[in-house]
């Protein structure tokens, strides 16, 4: 990963951290009172602020990066808090329910409250209907799912594809520059995709007890969420730096998914001419 880019992030969060970290509530306080003004006033989060948090669980999950670059405690805070802000406006889990999801998350653990709320948050992402009206806030849950830790993860032949597509979706769709209107206005259809992707994969029959299903709807949303915003990046950004790291994620997953789909050609290629 370019370093001349992850000096000019850090650069940036040393400058803006603290101003970032004045919007933010107490971890402890009750993410509704906080939005609603009963607390203090709720100031949006900013693209900048959005890029940051993207940008800083990319540079923690590329496996160029991850175990050399340590996170601000105070990133994570931020990362944590636009979840349950989005959550919170989407209407789809109390507040108690997403800070079981997002504890767990950021400390890339797994509790019982937290598995349990994380398949409700699954569930809301398959069933919910599209909130144009709170469409904004799609966006905002990806940064803490690029953030957690992925664990082992078989990468079929259908998810590959699945994901190469979406890529070349992400790729040849139409950008001028207008990265406020890629988050703000969803203009690359966050959730549904993901939403297309979990169904799909939820056919898989290699994975019939519920326990795998978890694991593997876990995995694949932290592999979207890396994915999405590596391609966002990558159509724009608030800092040039951030779509050169963007675009190195995005070519990563590529010819990795173009490494599975090929191999699994070959294998079945192999097949047919034995019979």
């Amino acid at each position: 990963m370019f370093q001349t880019s992850i000096d000019e992030y850090m650069t940036m969060v040393e400058k803006n951290l603290q101003e970032y970290l004045v919007s933010l509530p107490s971890p402890f306080e009750e993410i509704g009172k906080f939005t609603e003004g009963a607390v203090g006033l709720f100031k949006p989060f900013s693209l900048e602020m959005f890029d940051i948090a993207g940008i800083t669980a990319l540079i923690r999950s590329h496996r160029d990066a991850k175990d050399t670059y340590e996170v601000n405690c105070y990133l994570v805070e931020m990362l944590t808090t636009m979840f349950r802000v989005g959550i919170h406006h989407l209407g789809w889990l109390t507040d108690n329910q997403t800070k079981s999801i997002t504890d767990m998350l950021a400390y890339d653990t797994t509790t019982t409250e937290g598995e349990e709320n994380f398949k409700l948050f699954i569930h809301c992402i398959r069933q919910f209907p599209y909130d144009t009206n709170n469409q904004k806030w799609y966006a905002f849950l990806m940064p803490l799912l690029a953030y957690t830790k992925q664990y082992k993860f078989q990468r079929s032949n259908y998810f590959s594809r699945y994901m190469a597509n979406i890529i070349n979706k992400y790729g040849i769709m139409l950008n001028r520059g207008e990265h406020e209107r890629d988050v703000f206005v969803d203009q690359m259809r966050c959730t549904q995709n993901l939403r297309d992707l979990l169904n799909l994969c939820d056919k898989d029959n290699t994975k019939t007890d519920i326990e795998s299903k978890y694991w593997l709807f876990r995995n694949i949303s932290i592999e979207y969420a890396r994915v999405f915003l590596g391609c966002l990046f990558q159509r724009s950004a608030v800092k040039d730096s951030f779509g050169k790291i963007g675009a190195e994620v995005v070519a990563y997953h590529y010819v990795s998914y173009q490494t599975i789909s090929q191999h699994y050609l070959e294998q079945k290629q192999k097949k047919e001419s034995l019979k």
